[in-house]
């Protein structure tokens, strides 16, 4: 409504985050509905973040924007490669992990 929305966190529920889960595993698949529509990868080298720790730091403050305990960060970090041959592989990984936490659930 124009008075913006009244349900506060009514609309998280269970079946809720199982469908938003799915929705990001889907966006971010490279077969299926969105058919390789969304690339992080290619979103973090377009913004000249090309290495694997500056393309995982890139997307944790794109959706998180700076909003995430120290702890989780660390914890997130730890999963990025100092190396890879297919950074599109494990940065939609990386970005799945970022996009089901509940910091990002609640944002």
């Amino acid at each position: 409504t124009v008075q913006g929305w009244e349900g506060g966190r009514h609309w998280l529920n269970s079946a809720t985050v199982v469908g938003r889960n799915n929705l990001a595993m889907s966006l971010l698949a490279t077969k299926g509905p969105y058919d390789n529509k969304l690339d992080p990868a290619a979103v973090a080298k377009k913004h000249d973040h090309s290495s694997p720790k500056s393309a995982a730091d890139f997307v944790v403050g794109l959706f998180l924007q700076g909003d995430v305990q120290s702890n989780v960060r660390e914890a997130l970090l730890k999963a990025v490669p100092s190396t890879s041959d297919d950074t599109s592989k494990w940065l939609r990984q990386f970005t799945y992990s970022v996009v089901t936490l509940p910091e990002y659930q609640l944002c």
